[in-house]
């Protein structure tokens, strides 16, 4: 251990999003050592629902806790946490870094349900999208008017399906489900039915043709009696 370590107890630093703001968040057992040397600075506070203690994540007090604070603690970085840059978002969006931050832990919050890799990547494309979409509006004040207006503006338009459409729905339920702030009512979101595609029915002269065609006289049979049947 380096020699101003002041504990041997490691600390875990993370980013995350606490009260609609990016936060850096410190966790570790019980150490009176850290608490003390955390408590010096005035910008730190105790979560309890994150159970640590954290600051807001500015360049101000980012100067100050990597001169002050790191050089005497035995850390390790949540990398994860701090990767906003690991998901793929189209060169045409304009996210912020605080919603990047969110749409991050909404990532992992669908990989903590153990959703496919395939529907988490479409649940991102789809939510990604959408917060560009109304990005000049809080998340937190975002209704389900804005997710009607999405659709209206933005999936038809672009002709998206109506599966695609019953996706995007799934995916909005769930974002409101790992962030219940905002002022979407999952209960009055519709996914549209499903699309019925009527069967091709052959003609009476189609038939005919088919029948003359077929040489085999058991064929023949078998072809007649499916069609008298209703199933041709």
């Amino acid at each position: 251990m380096n020699k101003n370590h002041i504990s041997f107890t490691t600390v875990i630093l993370k980013k995350v999003i606490h009260r609609k703001k990016p936060v850096l968040l410190f966790t570790f057992k019980y150490d009176d050592k850290i608490i003390n040397l955390l408590r010096k600075k005035h910008f730190f506070k105790w979560s309890k629902t994150l159970k640590g203690w954290y600051c807001n994540y500015t360049d101000e007090n980012l100067k100050i806790v990597k001169k002050e604070i790191i050089p005497y603690l035995k850390y390790t970085f949540d990398k994860e946490s701090f990767n906003t840059k690991q998901l793929k978002y189209y060169k045409d969006r304009k996210l912020s870094d605080k919603n990047k931050l969110l749409i991050s832990n909404y990532i992992k919050y669908l990989k903590g349900k153990r959703y496919s890799e395939s529907t988490v990547k479409t649940y991102f494309t789809f939510i990604a999208d959408f917060i560009n979409y109304i990005q000049a509006k809080a998340i937190s004040e975002i209704s389900n008017r804005d997710v009607e207006l999405f659709i209206e503006e933005v999936f038809v338009p672009r002709k998206y399906s109506i599966s695609s459409q019953r996706q995007f729905i799934s995916a909005i339920k769930l974002f409101n489900n790992f962030y219940p702030e905002c002022k979407i009512e999952s209960i009055e979101l519709d996914r549209p039915k499903k699309s019925k595609i009527l069967p091709t029915v052959l003609s009476k002269e189609e038939i005919i043709d088919l029948l003359r065609c077929t040489k085999n006289l058991k064929h023949r049979a078998v072809i007649a009696m499916i069609y008298s049947a209703g199933l041709l």
